[in-house]
């Protein structure tokens, strides 16, 4: 499991596997907001106030915009720095229009999906928010899991990783594989089960896997293989080189790259020279991708 970078998924990808068990998915979810303000004293506030401002909302203003990505994704998630200028660069009206498109590109879906059963993928919806400046697949999925929690998911780094079992990615392919995954827990689950709350739940059991919290809240023992624990310390060891490498690069290189410097470890193992200079442009090439489909782990 070369491609888990995330600590808890491992035991959030077993975790997983079990959906006939309602009740131990239910003692987990119900952990969620505690694990938000784990993340932050003031996550689980926001979560809960965004959802009731963005389940109303028919005109997205860009203060609201603009707190769904900082307050929320970036805080819940990884905070993607060097993507505030292309966020901030967006106007009132742009962000307005882009919102009425994927509205209506939803109301469209469901009109159809109602006559045809269709529990799929509005594709349309989040390709309308992508034209904005900064907004690939992950944010408008933030955007939208937010205000049709129903229809959409949000793509957690845990999550994809849980359920993707390669190398990390933030594409409309990528979103395709995880939602259609959790759609499949969730009729496995029952009706009180959306894609966005087995994601949800998936993350929650990542956040508790990695506090040592998972198997007293589930109620049951997450078996691991030896070569699980292995792989664990290696991921862990791998990382605290690469956090060594970012703090000596802080020193040589300039105030600028900071951020793009923060953002190393995402990477894995494709900065295989570990000089500081040949990290810094591998990030740098990454935001340069991340600015067309808000992705960080572009490069091969």
């Amino acid at each position: 499991m070369k491609h888990i970078t995330r600590p808890g998924v491992r035991d959030a990808i077993l975790f997983s596997r079990k959906p006939s068990d309602v009740k131990q998915w239910e003692k987990v979810h119900a952990e969620m907001p505690q694990m938000l303000m784990e993340r932050s004293d003031h996550l689980a506030k926001t979560d809960e106030q965004l959802r009731q401002a963005l389940q109303s909302c028919e005109r997205l203003d860009k203060d609201l915009f603009l707190r769904v990505v900082y307050e929320w994704k970036f805080v819940k998630g990884k905070p993607r720095n060097a993507l505030k200028k292309l966020l901030n660069s967006n106007s009132a009206n742009a962000i307005e229009a882009a919102w009425r498109n994927a509205v209506n590109a939803v109301e469209r879906y469901e009109a159809n999906a109602a006559a045809a059963s269709d529990d799929g993928i509005c594709e349309a919806a989040l390709d309308a928010l992508c034209v904005l400046s900064g907004v690939g697949v992950a944010t408008a999925a933030a955007l939208l899991s937010l205000a049709y929690p129903k229809r959409f998911m949000f793509l957690d780094d845990e999550v994809i990783e849980c359920l993707v079992h390669k190398k990390r990615t933030y594409t409309m392919k990528v979103y395709r594989e995880v939602h259609t995954k959790c759609q499949r827990i969730a009729g496995t689950l029952g009706e009180a089960w959306s894609v966005d709350r087995v994601g949800r739940t998936i993350w929650t059991s990542a956040r508790l896997s990695a506090l040592g919290r998972l198997d007293d809240v589930s109620g049951s023992r997450i078996v691991r293989k030896d070569s699980d624990t292995q792989s664990t310390t290696d991921a862990t060891s791998r990382a605290s080189r690469k956090r060594k490498v970012k703090k000596k690069a802080r020193h040589q290189e300039p105030a600028q790259f900071e951020d793009l410097q923060d953002e190393g470890a995402n990477l894995g193992r494709c900065c295989r020279d570990e000089h500081p200079c040949a990290q810094v442009f591998c990030v740098a090439s990454s935001y340069m991708a991340e600015a067309a489909c808000d992705t960080d782990t572009l490069l091969s």
